[in-house]
């Protein structure tokens, strides 16, 4: 890699101020604004239901804050309760959080409340700590610091993880439990160089290894096929080939397997039995008992939708992962198994979720069921961007790239992430409808002023493009400000453009459905501002 540190240079200094800063600019554009409080996703209600009947009721059953809260979709059912059809895992993390909230609040939570503990309390702090451990892997693996910005900059702002890092799904926390687990390994393995060997011991960096990949199946019943795949990484890695090291590994996994077999036996019946056997919804259930858990084969319509489509194809929503083609290549010539692991991560998820009759994942936007992989997409492309970032034309690409991505995901965002199926195009079937009503996002300064005007988005455009330019110039350091300013700014114009020229295309959808769903909107901002 042509900006690769040599083996023997340390990792960047950790008094340095940028990573913090950049972490903080993502941070505080995950936090100023959010999917309207009063049309929260299933997903989230019925995770946080269980939190609440836990604390409260001292249950697994959620009929009581059901009753309380309202009914949700998304439901699970034995001997005449209700359970959430959700694996436990992240009401399990939500759970401490809640309890101290209660020891300084008021005892009597309105939902909404929850709701913002919940996004703030809990997936804010997992978007740190994911964007910490990718940073510390790549630094590990010697990758200079401006592209490790820029893999930053791309995965939380240029793609999905946007939004599902800062709602209280479950997609994500996978990610970043991953993401921790190699992290783990690769602290052990003393920084990955070729000369390097695994610390003496390291049972509890395993340990922990092992207990971040069994907290990821915990929180997503379909993270064991990665957890499968880091399981054997950690078994032929030759830097890994110590029983203390594969005896840790397992004793970690095994913790949040033992919860979860006691959370099915104590709500379902069984150890072995899912919540996926016990869905209320016939439909939903229809869908799960096709196959495996609704995993049949693959087909090229589902495969061409979750790559290809715009509202949920990976490739128009974060075209930067094409440059983890080049970084696996480049990483496969020094650290082979650790090339073979992402890449098969990244190619396990695009098929699994190519096999299933529900990749589009209802509503949302971009591959909302690829976002636990796009934490392997990111480090592999941190290495492509030090392959690109040799020639001026691959560093035109890759800012066009990032910058497309950032301009993409941030207008659905701005507007409205949870889109419906029918909105194949959304820049023009619906974003740009929106934006001429002038409706955004609840955000902070929105619900301050009682006001949904464009102009409360403007703390986090300026944000953004902070993140960006900041990134952009680190990528550049050899280069004087002016031509790095020069190409970033020629980058961004490219990606604006196109993005302008996408938004002008003819409209998948009647104006019909799309004032219908202007109105819809608009009912829900103006709920939100009366509450």
């Amino acid at each position: 890699m042509s900006d690769a540190k040599s083996p023997t240079t340390p990792p960047a200094s950790t008094s340095d101020r940028r990573p913090w800063i950049m972490i903080a600019l993502v941070l505080l554009c995950m936090g100023y604004a959010w999917l309207f409080l009063d049309v929260s996703a299933p997903n989230e209600r019925t995770r946080i239901y269980l939190t609440w009947a836990m604390l409260h009721e001292g249950t697994l059953a959620i009929d009581v804050p059901m009753e309380r809260f309202g009914r949700v979709f998304d439901l699970a059912a034995f001997e005449g309760q209700h359970f959430t059809d959700k694996a436990p895992g992240l009401s399990f993390l939500a759970l401490p959080v809640y309890a101290i909230a209660m020891l300084f609040g008021a005892g009597d939570w309105e939902f909404e409340s929850l709701l913002m503990l919940f996004r703030l309390g809990v997936m804010l702090p997992l978007a740190a700590l994911g964007m910490v451990a990718l940073r510390g892997i790549l630094q590990r693996l010697q990758v200079s610091p401006g592209s490790i910005e820029l893999a930053t900059v791309a995965w939380m702002l240029g793609s999905a993880a946007f939004h599902y890092a800062g709602a209280f799904f479950g997609h994500h926390a996978v990610a970043v439990a991953l993401l921790v687990a190699l992290w783990q390994l690769e602290i052990l393995q003393g920084g990955g160089t070729e000369s390097g060997v695994s610390k003496p011991g390291g049972g509890m960096l395993a340990f922990g290894a092992g207990l971040a990949a069994g907290v990821a199946g915990l929180i997503e019943f379909q993270a064991g096929v990665a957890c499968l795949l880091l399981s054997a990484y950690v078994v032929f890695e030759p830097r890994l080939r110590r029983w203390p090291i594969w005896l840790g590994f397992g004793l970690g996994a095994l913790g949040p397997l033992i919860l979860l077999l006691v959370y099915n036996n104590a709500a379902f019946g069984g150890p072995l039995e899912l919540s996926y056997h016990h869905l209320v919804n016939d439909h939903l259930n229809d869908l799960h008992t096709q196959g495996v858990g609704g995993v049949t084969l693959p087909k090229w319509e589902y495969f061409s939708g979750i790559a290809l489509s715009m509202h949920r194809g990976l490739l128009p929503s974060s075209p930067w992962v094409l440059l983890a083609i080049p970084g696996a290549v480049a990483l496969f010539r020094r650290r082979p198994a650790l090339s073979l692991l992402l890449s098969a991560t990244a190619l396990a998820y695009l098929a699994v979720v190519s096999s299933a009759n529900m990749w589009f994942a209802g509503w949302g936007f971009g591959p909302r069921l690829l976002v636990p992989s796009l934490g392997a997409w990111a480090i592999l492309s941190a290495v492509g961007f030090a392959v690109c970032r040799r020639h001026v034309g691959g560093r035109i690409l890759t800012l066009t790239l990032v910058a497309w991505g950032v301009i993409y995901c941030q207008l659905v965002a701005a507007t409205m992430p949870e889109l419906p199926p029918k909105f194949k195009n959304p820049l023009p079937d619906i974003v740009v409808p929106l934006l001429r009503e002038g409706f955004m996002s609840e955000n902070v300064l929105s619900l301050s002023l009682g006001t949904a005007s464009m102009w409360t988005m403007f703390p986090i455009f300026i944000a953004l493009l902070a993140a960006m330019l900041m990134a952009a110039r680190c990528w550049q350091q050899e280069l004087v400000w002016q031509k790095a300013l020069a190409t970033t700014t020629l980058a961004i114009v490219i990606a604006a453009g196109s993005a302008w020229g996408v938004s002008q295309m003819k409209p998948g959808v009647s104006k019909n459905d799309q004032q219908k769903f202007v109105r819809l909107v608009e009912r829900w901002r103006d709920a939100g501002m009366d509450s």
